[in-house]
């Protein structure tokens, strides 16, 4: 994680917005009261695009964290979905 933080803060990423090619990384599972959460670490990435304008059309959702992750985005705007059923295989990429 170390090489992916020196990378950032070299490329001043903080400042803009980048586009980037994950190289390394790994996803972790923990149980937090109750819930499933998955940490995803990035541990090198390549800069593909340092400044890069904002894709789509970003809505700020100032509500519930867990109500937020049901929406679903459509061209007539945001409505609460049926949470999908996702696999996520868990580990290092090699």
């Amino acid at each position: 994680m170390r090489k992916a933080l020196e990378k950032f803060w070299f490329y001043r990423m903080d400042k803009q917005k980048s586009i980037i090619k994950i190289l390394d990384y790994q996803l972790t599972k923990t149980l937090r009261e109750s819930i499933m959460k998955v940490s995803f670490t990035i541990y090198d990435f390549e800069l593909l695009e340092k400044k890069y304008p904002i894709i789509g059309n970003p809505k700020n959702y100032l509500g519930n964290s867990e109500q937020r992750l049901d929406l679903k985005i459509n061209k007539t705007g945001q409505m609460p979905m049926k949470r999908p059923r996702i696999s996520v295989s868990i580990g290092r990429r090699q």
